[in-house]
């Protein structure tokens, strides 16, 4: 194993010691940065680090993110986990357990008349992101086992560590700096 893919490891273990013990962090937080056809990668990193700049800094937000590149729909998503400490608003729309799409309140008070879930089978609310202007966004609120949101951001990590996908960032994650 080469000093930097060992450096690489240890640096990603010690993100997710310093998320495990995280009491502060416990949104799972997803940012989509909708890119051009001919989008300038230099030009996209450094509005997204001057936005989590800014944040870190007026509002204090903590945060580890883990980008994921999708060329077919030529999208650049955050993956995160965060404080919280962001500009947020009801979406109005649910995380029910047992299926993947979200469902909006009209839906989901259906779904309870009807008997096809209970009150308990919702895991999160979701809201957005209020300024964040360069695509969608999703923060899951009110959830129920921080301990699935940090095992999804683990995985984020590992498997870009695994495939050695190209690194949009040139790093595996983007964490803030007052969380170490």
């Amino acid at each position: 194993m080469t000093r930097e893919k060992e450096c690489e490891i240890r640096s990603i273990e010690h993100i997710k010691q310093y998320i495990k013990e995280s009491k502060e962090l416990k949104y799972y937080t997803k940012l989509v940065y909708n890119l051009d056809e001919n989008y300038d990668k230099n030009s996209i990193i450094k509005k997204i680090k001057n936005w989590l700049s800014n944040k870190q800094y007026r509002d204090n937000l903590m945060y580890v993110f883990v980008p994921e590149y999708r060329q077919k729909y030529n999208i650049l998503i955050l993956h995160g986990i965060t404080n919280g400490k962001l500009d947020l608003m009801p979406n109005f729309t649910y995380k029910i357990k047992g299926f993947e799409k979200s469902f909006s309140e009209e839906e989901v008070k259906k779904k309870i008349r009807k008997n096809k879930i209970k009150e308990s089978d919702i895991e999160s609310e979701i809201w957005i992101v209020r300024d964040w202007k360069f695509g969608d966004t999703e923060v899951f609120v009110k959830e129920k086992s921080i301990e699935n949101i940090r095992n999804y951001i683990f995985s984020y990590i590992e498997k870009g560590l695994s495939r050695g996908d190209k690194r949009f960032f040139h790093r595996r994650y983007l964490s803030s700096k007052n969380i170490e």
